[in-house]
């Protein structure tokens, strides 16, 4: 008897959670489809730069890669911060890890800087920004994937998007793997 009562309620509980997640979720999917058409700049595809890491160079004897980082304000006046963050067993060889300072709309800033991988492991070399404009505060990041052995290479494409506020296009990369 008391296994049966409590069997009930395990199963009247369930349904009670499962309802309101079904009557949240039809609430939800109304409210972003109305909403869609006009989605602030902060939800979903969030880039306010054109932010792009590039792996110049990549020596696998001694496994030293040279990295580029090319980014582009996309507000009219925004305070931009780029802090690199190297793959755990990696060393910076020269350049610096942060870049800070104000960008106008189209205007670039750039970072050159090398590092060492201590292992043959591939690792990824993360770009993050910080961006301040129009009094709210955005996040952004990009990566490029660091392979001493050049097993695995990426292709970037270009893909138009629709729906977002400064949004023209986003890079896609996928991997290409050669043999």
């Amino acid at each position: 008897m008391r296994k049966s009562f409590w069997m009930t309620a395990f199963c009247l509980c369930s349904f009670i959670v499962l309802q309101g997640c079904a009557d949240r979720q039809e609430r939800h999917s109304t409210t972003l489809a109305n909403t869609q058409a006009a989605l602030p700049l902060d939800v979903g595809i969030s880039l306010p730069l054109d932010l792009q890491v590039t792996v110049t160079e990549l020596e696998p004897t001694t496994n030293v890669a040279q990295i580029h980082v090319d980014f582009t304000s996309k507000f009219e006046q925004a305070k931009v911060k780029i802090t690199i963050v190297l793959p755990k067993d990696a060393e910076w060889q020269s350049g610096n890890a942060i870049w800070e300072g104000e960008l106008k709309a189209g205007q670039t800033g750039q970072m050159d800087f090398a590092l060492r991988l201590k292992d043959t492991k591939p690792g990824f070399v993360i770009a993050k920004a910080a961006i301040v404009a129009d009094g709210r505060n955005y996040s952004q990041g990009a990566s490029a994937y660091l392979d001493p052995e050049q097993r695995l290479q990426k292709q970037a494409q270009t893909r138009a998007v629709q729906g977002y506020k400064n949004v023209e296009s986003i890079h896609v990369h996928r991997a290409k793997v050669s043999q």
